[in-house]
């Protein structure tokens, strides 16, 4: 038995330690109400690295579920699952120097049964808002219908479906209308602007001849020269009987003009 030195004011004194282990706040036990119907509803999952905590909110989770009237049963004891981790205590040359570690995870499970929707979710919510720190909370909660609510469903999906059918159909025609609409515009303006855009290409023969475009546009042209697409100012239907030389009238011998 070893022993433990405490200075007191100047004093050396022994004293043996205890050997009572410590106390964890607990409940008292506790015997949960009786099922009615044996209708299972939900199922309470609870988990958690340290058992006492566990314990303790397993506990406050059955007696607020008799406060509130639901028919539960005791905490279960699901199987414990351990998770090995090895840690290097020093990088390089020091590798094999490791340590290990171990986290263990601790379960419990309660049922519920013969209680209303609307209970359990109210009793879900004062235990998740009263809960303890390091305690996960995990539930399962079932629902049952009568018999035939499958038609129903069907009978709902298919009005869902036809609805966006129509639609489809319609955006389709829709768009089909937009694209032919835009085709024929494109190739109405397509076609004008080649009407309008139209030039002729010229090239110049050795006696250097005008030659002129479906615009009545000249185009320049030179001996020995090609030349394409350019353009000059149409020649003026005056001007160019203006520059056309006037031809001499021929005269007889007495100098009367001779008659053609």
């Amino acid at each position: 038995m070893s022993y433990h030195r405490l200075h007191l004011r100047g004093t050396l004194s022994l004293r043996r330690p205890s050997t009572a282990s410590p106390q964890h706040l607990s409940f008292s036990p506790h015997t949960p109400l009786p099922r009615t119907h044996g209708i299972h509803v939900a199922t309470l999952h609870l988990a958690s690295h340290h058992p006492h905590p566990l314990d303790l909110y397993s506990s406050f989770a059955i007696r607020a579920a008799g406060s509130l009237g639901i028919p539960t049963s005791n905490p279960a004891f699901l199987p414990t699952t351990t998770s090995l981790y090895t840690v290097l205590k020093s990088p390089f040359v020091h590798k094999k120097s490791q340590e290990n570690f171990e986290r263990r995870t601790h379960r419990r499970a309660i049922r519920v049964w013969d209680t209303d929707r609307s209970v359990v979710d109210l009793w879900l919510r004062y235990l998740k808002r009263n809960g303890i720190g390091g305690v996960g909370m995990k539930a399962y909660v079932h629902e049952y219908e009568e018999f035939g609510f499958g038609s129903e469903e069907i009978a709902g999906l298919s009005k869902q479906m036809e609805r966006p059918g129509r639609d489809v159909e319609q955006i389709a025609e829709d768009l089909v209308q937009s694209l032919s609409a835009d085709a024929a515009a494109d190739a109405a303006t397509e076609s004008q602007g080649k009407v309008e855009g139209s030039t002729a290409t010229a090239t110049a023969t050795d006696g250097g001849e005008v030659v002129t475009d479906v615009q009545g546009k000249e185009l320049v042209e030179g001996p020995d020269d090609v030349v394409a697409g350019a353009e000059l100012p149409a020649a003026h239907p005056e001007s160019e009987a203006a520059e056309k030389p006037k031809s001499q009238p021929q005269l007889k011998d007495g100098g009367e003009p001779a008659q053609s």
